[in-house]
């Protein structure tokens, strides 16, 4: 697409803004905030899975409700359509969506039965229309699904903690529609993903990426990075993809309006993933005795207002 920057590498990504108020300080980070209040179990899941697990607990394991019921209400407003795909799809679906090329792909593979786990629910919501054609478009999903992920070749890379770890949650929008659609409908899923950061009260900027950073399916991706106090920079909480006709392609998925017809365009975009949003809430939102507070917009969702000892 013309207005992707040009580049080679994640250095040459623009960022188009930024929003909220960076508190630059070295207070305690998520891993020392969730162990000292009992609600992230990273030890005992070590104990039990290996290295990257956690357990969620007590009060943060209600903040992923809260979190995901909040996000839910938000897109079913726009018309988008609550879904719980499989997370294991077959090889030929998985080679559709164009994030298994790689011979070291990030996927864990259950090779004897032919099946591959799925690190979003884009993966899988997408070819439920395999083969089909559709009319009545935009066709709009938002897809909630535990996203397996091996996370090959990032070893020594954000070990500590839940930033960067095999199994998380993860709420995701997806939208089939028409080629010349496909633009104002990336907007809208950029515009909900903004919408719930800024809700959430977050420091956070918006990047596009550059051409050489982009996914093999992707045309024009953009990423919501929001601020981490204990790291002091910005890290991806969300991502959009506009994936024009790549997709469709592949999975044979057309549309057909009145006398016209063609391959659909897919474009997909975070809502909420979860172990992510967590420490941007934890760490932004922890206060000086080490208690935590709770957006203002999960009130409603929850029987508490901040998080203590």
């Amino acid at each position: 697409m013309k207005d992707v920057p040009e580049g080679t590498s994640e250095a040459d990504n623009k960022v188009i803004k930024e929003v909220g108020d960076i508190k630059i300080r070295k207070d305690k980070d998520h891993v020392e905030l969730g162990k000292a209040l009992d609600i992230i179990d990273i030890d005992r899941a070590s104990k039990v899975s290996g290295s990257r697990f956690y357990y969620l607990k007590n009060q943060a394991a209600e903040l992923e409700f809260a979190l995901i019921n909040y996000a839910l209400e938000l897109t079913k407003k726009e018309g988008f359509k609550p879904v719980i795909p499989p997370i294991l799809i077959n090889e030929e679906m998985a080679w559709g969506s164009g994030h298994f090329e790689a011979v070291n792909d990030d996927a864990y593979h259950m090779r004897d039965d032919a099946l591959v786990a799925v690190g979003t629910s884009e993966q899988s919501i997408l070819p439920m229309h395999a083969g089909e054609t559709l009319e009545d478009l935009p066709k709009r999903y938002v897809g909630f699904s535990t996203c397996l992920r091996r996370e090959a070749g990032s070893y020594g890379k954000d070990v500590k903690g839940i930033l960067r770890v095999h199994q998380f949650d993860k709420l995701e929008m997806f939208s089939f529609c028409k080629p010349e659609d496909s633009e104002q409908e990336h907007e809208l899923i950029v515009s909900l993903e903004e919408k719930i950061v800024s809700d959430l009260g977050l420091p956070y900027r918006i990047v596009s990426l550059c051409a050489g950073d982009l996914g093999l399916p992707s045309a024009k991706t953009i990423d919501i990075e929001t601020y981490m106090p204990s790291q002091e920079m910005y890290r991806e909480t969300h991502s959009s993809s506009n994936c024009t006709d790549f997709q469709s392609r592949r999975l044979k998925i057309k549309y057909k309006d009145g006398d016209k017809s063609g391959f659909i365009h897919t474009i997909n975009g975070t809502a909420i993933a979860i172990g992510r949003i967590l420490i941007a809430i934890i760490e932004n939102y922890q206060q000086e005795d080490g208690s935590i507070k709770v957006p203002e917009a999960l009130h409603k969702y929850l029987d508490f207002k901040e998080i203590k000892q």
